[in-house]
């Protein structure tokens, strides 16, 4: 995985997927649905990347339902206190 990973925040996460899909040959990895079936969380993959898929507004996601920017570090606390 890459050290920088996204959220998109999308109005259709499954019409999204599929658009990935075609346009440019990303894969799927972990996919939630809701308790009404509807696709509430995915994870597009192209070779290491990987984008991640939410509802827009959906205060049940890690970024509220916002898109997002996030980074894998060793240590929290001094990447904390360094931003």
């Amino acid at each position: 995985m890459q050290q920088v990973n996204t959220y998109l925040a999308v109005a259709n996460v499954s019409a999204s997927m599929e658009f990935l899909e075609r346009a440019f040959a990303f894969t799927r990895g972990v996919v939630l649905p809701d308790t009404d079936g509807q696709v509430r969380y995915a994870e597009m993959r192209h070779g290491d990347s990987v984008i991640m898929l939410v509802r827009r507004g959906d205060p049940a996601t890690a970024s509220g339902g916002a898109a997002a920017l996030y980074t894998y570090v060793t240590d929290v606390d001094p990447a904390a206190a360094e931003a």
